[in-house]
């Protein structure tokens, strides 16, 4: 009887240490690993030419790289949730038609992958108020949507749709410009028409204040684009800047890009101009100061490096820094690709991301700054 129990007590003892053991290990094993939540940047990572992006998470300082979803469709913008949790408006292809694409959302730990809106049912929302289907056409090619942004409550996205009309001129080919929409995220999929005019100017990029208004890019008023400003509802419309193709803070040409509201809804970032023979963007980014009408006061040049193309910036949760993207040949075969952050006081600009190789694209700051 007391061999017995002394054997009981040496496999108690041992099994202890075996789960004292296992803690340990289990332990270690995640102070080591990286952790798969919410970080602070999220960017487009593409490993080569030949391979599809995926999204990629990482810190401040661009340590503990995380991947949290592949195979994406080139031409998406993954942006943070207002609440920090997931990162949705980046697209994947779901068929071999001409519009089988779908805008998805996940979280950041890389769970609970969600469609947004296919390619046919936005089709279909179109055709329903009278628009001919893209499926049909036969001057159009690549994704139905561009580029997209949570509202500030994160129960809407809204983003740029390519819509079908008729030639204005009457002549026999069909315009396919983009237009601005919102889609509901409760699952019933509601769209709403923000702009729907048969032109062939491109509404693009629109991105959604803090404060309830939707900003975008437009061709609308002329040769060069400028700034609009519009209700969620479409209603307000209203024309935010006048540069002309003299009035540019910096550099020539007709092209705005990617402009991104402050959090505090004082001023806006963007990138703009035209590099012939080169890129779609000047080397410079901008900020806007804004009145309470949304009257541009001022335009502050964000100057960058000579001959290098500087965009897609978004700001930091204190709205004291923004983070781009920059781009440069480095030969006939490679170029550079960094990700930079820019003290907007300091000018400071430290580089979290430099690859020749890879394309690092895309850039967001988490709006909920994680805890390290």
């Amino acid at each position: 009887m007391r061999r017995q129990l002394a054997l009981v007590a040496v496999l108690a003892a041992l099994a202890v240490a075996a789960v004292a053991g296992t803690s340990d290990h289990e332990a270690l094993a995640a102070r080591t690993k990286p952790n798969p939540g919410p970080r602070a940047i999220v960017v487009e990572w593409r490993r080569d030419v030949w391979q599809p992006p995926e999204i990629k998470t990482m810190d401040v300082n661009g340590a503990n790289v995380f991947t949290v979803a592949g195979d994406l469709w080139r031409g998406g913008r993954a942006r943070w949730s207002p609440d920090g949790l997931r990162l949705g408006g980046y697209q994947k292809r779901i068929g071999d038609g001409p519009i089988d694409f779908t805008m998805m959302s996940i979280r950041a730990d890389a769970t609970d992958e969600q469609v947004i809106l296919t390619g046919p049912e936005f089709d279909a929302f179109n055709v329903a108020r009278g628009r001919t289907s893209l499926a049909s056409s036969g001057n159009f090619s690549g994704s139905p949507f561009g580029v997209a942004a949570w509202s500030p409550d994160g129960d809407f996205l809204v983003f740029a749709g390519r819509v079908r009309y008729p030639d204005p001129d009457g002549g026999p080919y069909d315009i396919v410009p983009y237009r601005i929409f919102t889609v509901s995220l409760d699952g019933t999929k509601t769209i709403t028409a923000l702009t729907d005019e048969a032109a062939e100017y491109d509404d693009l990029d629109p991105h959604w204040s803090a404060q309830g208004k939707i900003v975008f890019v437009s061709g609308r008023a002329g040769p060069q684009q400028e700034l609009f400003a519009i209700n969620p509802d479409g209603t307000g419309l209203q024309q935010m800047t006048t540069f002309g193709q003299t009035g540019l803070p910096s550099g020539t040409g007709q092209l705005l890009a990617a402009p991104v509201w402050s959090h505090s809804g004082a001023r806006i970032a963007l990138s703009g101009g035209h590099n012939p023979g080169c890129c779609d963007y000047s080397g410079d980014l901008w900020v806007l100061d804004l009145d309470g009408n949304l009257n541009v006061t001022a335009a502050t040049v964000v100057r960058g490096l000579q001959g290098v193309m500087e965009w897609e910036p978004a700001w930091s949760p204190e709205d004291g820094r923004l983070i781009f993207t920059r781009w440069r040949p480095v030969n006939s075969r490679q170029d550079e690709h960094q990700i930079v952050i820019v003290n907007l006081t300091t000018n400071a600009e430290p580089v979290i991301v430099d690859q020749t190789k890879q394309a690092v694209l895309h850039p967001d700051w988490n709006p909920v700054e994680p805890v390290p």
